[in-house]
């Protein structure tokens, strides 16, 4: 059978550039994200092909260009309506200055420490139990210790150790969010210096990052920087083409930043290791691989259940479980496909939609998220009067940037872990932020 990995990239190379045309340059709006991840996916494994012997069907090629067509047209049609309603002008947001005292983050730097430290017992205290020797300064014989028993679903953490992590994210995004919006200024000036002191928690969250055990966290971190900041820079600064070309530039810095963190925090799990693959192949694998392994998700790789959503809804099917519903275990992590010599377990996003919920249901969620996203996106942007529900905002695109791997959506955006995110960051916000209206401060 032939090979159609270049026959989708030459459909999937003009149709990103339209995106990118279509949304005036605007490379994180929701629709021009997944476009351009899923086009340069497909891109790099088709670098390896012959070096992984690696295969893409004709009907996963199609299936991934309708999906991702479903995608871009729901997105530019709602963009198009709420910008069509507005008249093209953005509401003028209030004029505020926000601030943390030295005293609020001296505490919240004190209770990061204090989380951190529990945090780190329990996961030194899980990894001797699952057979770690080395001492409690170790990072990588705890994390190689933990990590396959988590991947095989034998283990789990404790309650309280999710609700310490969610916990620490809120206090750090609050403080990153009141750092951009002291920092970012209109007429492009910037103030980081002035500010630096709003980042003085980022010293004892360093703790979470080894007992993250995987890369996810960090990635977190800068993908809410990234987002919040460059909203905060559009609305300041207007929504013109040299705002959007500045955003390209940090996007790819802070590309750069986590490929070099992902690769730090790799080595010390054990993913990766010095004299092993080239970090090019390393890029391939966790970002390209993932699209001939759908194709080998539609041909091989049996998952057929009765239930509903036995791969995405893993918050429902546990919260019910532990009402004593006595429904089977959402299988978080899906079992291995191998391509010559190296193997993954991500599919895309869409191999999970069809597994639970078919062709057409699949079609549907894509095109769902995309009007869920752009709806957010265009509101805090355009309409919202405040720049408060930016951070809000803030937590949800890793959806988008985890479209290429995996889903997002349903197990963790639609989940009582991101509730949680959101009411722990309110209550930390109204707490130790102060928001003063400038019209308050001319009186």
């Amino acid at each position: 059978m032939e090979n159609s990995f270049y026959t989708l990239l030459v459909v999937l190379l003009p149709l990103c550039l339209l995106v990118f045309l279509l949304t005036e340059y605007d490379i994180l709006n929701p629709v021009c994200i997944v476009a351009g991840l899923m086009t340069f996916s497909v891109f790099l494994a088709s670098t390896k092909i012959e070096r992984w012997h690696l295969y893409m069907s004709a009907d996963a090629s199609l299936l991934i260009i309708t999906s991702l067509c479903c995608f871009i047209f729901s997105g530019l049609w709602v963009d198009w309506r709420i910008k069509k309603n507005i008249g093209g002008v953005p509401v003028i947001k209030e004029d505020c200055v926000y601030s943390i005292s030295n005293t609020g983050i001296l505490v919240m730097s004190c209770i990061i420490l204090i989380l951190g430290y529990f945090q780190y017992r329990e996961f030194y205290d899980s990894s001797v139990m699952l057979g770690n020797t080395s001492g409690p300064l170790d990072f990588s014989s705890m994390i190689k210790a933990i990590r396959p028993s988590i991947e095989r679903e034998t283990f789990i953490f404790s309650r309280w150790y999710y609700y310490r992590s969610f916990l620490a994210q809120a206090l750090i995004y609050c403080n990153l969010f009141v750092f951009f919006m002291r920092s970012i200024r209109r007429n492009f000036r910037f103030q980081f210096k002035k500010n630096i002191k709003y980042l003085t928690p980022f010293i004892p969250f360093m703790t979470f990052f080894v007992c993250a055990t995987g890369r996810t966290l960090p990635l977190y971190l800068i993908l809410f920087g990234l987002i919040t900041g460059a909203i905060i820079y559009q609305i300041q600064n207007g929504f013109f083409i040299q705002c959007k070309i500045n955003i390209i530039a940090v996007c790819l810095l802070c590309g750069f930043i986590f490929f070099v963190s992902f690769l730090i925090l790799g080595t010390l799990s054990g993913k990766v290791s010095p004299g092993g693959r080239s970090p090019y192949e390393i890029l391939v694998h966790y970002v390209g691989l993932s699209m001939p392994a759908f194709s080998s998700f539609l041909e091989q790789i049996p998952m057929e259940t009765p239930y509903i959503g036995n791969t995405t809804l893993n918050g429902i099917y546990n919260n019910l479980n532990r009402l004593g519903a006595g429904l089977p275990t959402v299988k978080v992590f899906l079992p291995f496909v191998r391509f010559s010599d190296i193997d993954t377990n991500v599919y895309t996003m869409m191999a999970r939609y069809i597994n639970d919920y078919g062709f057409v249901g699949m079609h549907l969620i894509m095109a769902i998220i995309s009007i869920f996203y752009t709806i957010l996106y265009d509101y805090i942007r355009f309409i919202s009067l405040k720049f408060d529900c930016i951070p809000y905002y803030g937590f949800l695109p890793i959806t988008l940037f985890f479209a290429t791997n995996d889903d997002c959506f349903l197990s963790q955006i639609l989940s009582t872990e991101t509730f949680y995110k959101c009411v722990l960051f309110y209550l930390i916000y109204k707490i130790f932020v102060k928001k003063t209206i400038m019209e308050q401060l001319s009186h």
